[in-house]
């Protein structure tokens, strides 16, 4: 993979998964916040899963910035369970995709792609087919609640030293609104949804790579 294409790959892979409110801290304090959950927080946990299960389709646009000072646009499709497409706005050639099994970066210009299983990637916290945000794999560390803003962080429980990644709502109506990811080297990356609309039919075509020949990164 051409390294000027790496930062922008390697950020898209942690940015699905969270929202980070805080200033950035060390990895090592990253896994040590782990507090004991309220009734109100579980209540909430509870409401923010049962939207995101019932939604099974969602496009919007997308602003991506991480704390490196680099800044996308493009268009964020979500098709459960199983699939989603980004796609960055051009000068960029890279669009990246998941079709239930892979998780797939396409650079239409260098004519690559490169492959990594969807479920070893934050990705696939949202494409599951049910999703629980509190389960063997993930931990959530803590609730926060704004002005008519819920956000919800999580981490890995197999590796907590990995980051942190917090997922931000609007609320009541619950509505996906954002998510900021603070990986283990400190660096966070912000993804933004605007004009978000949902329960949508979208052609699979969408969500399958334009060449069957592209050679892939080994």
């Amino acid at each position: 993979m051409s390294a000027m294409r790496q930062p922008l790959f390697f950020s898209f892979i942690w940015l699905l998964a969270g929202l980070l409110l805080v200033l950035p801290l060390p990895s090592a304090a990253v896994a040590a916040a782990s507090p004991s959950l309220s009734s109100e927080d579980l209540s909430d946990i509870a409401r923010i899963e049962d939207y995101l299960n019932a939604t099974s389709t969602m496009q919007a646009r997308f602003i991506q910035m991480d704390s490196t000072g680099e800044t996308s646009e493009g268009d964020f499709m979500l098709w459960r369970p199983g699939r989603l497409r980004i796609a960055y706005d051009p000068p960029s050639p890279v669009v990246i995709t998941a079709n239930g099994l892979f998780l797939v970066f396409e650079d239409t210009e260098l004519e690559q792609l490169t492959h990594i299983p969807l479920m070893s990637t934050p990705a696939g916290v949202l494409v599951e087919e049910e999703i629980r945000l509190n389960s063997e794999d993930l931990e959530v560390t803590g609730i926060r609640r704004g002005a008519n803003t819920l956000d919800v962080s999580i981490i890995q429980r197999d590796d907590p030293y990995a980051g942190r990644i917090t997922l931000v709502f609007t609320d009541r109506p619950l509505q996906l609104q954002r998510w900021i990811v603070l990986d283990a080297q400190g660096v966070t990356t912000n993804f933004a949804l605007t004009g978000t609309q949902t329960g949508m039919s979208f052609d699979p075509e969408l969500f399958k790579t334009k060449k069957n020949d592209l050679r892939r990164d080994r």
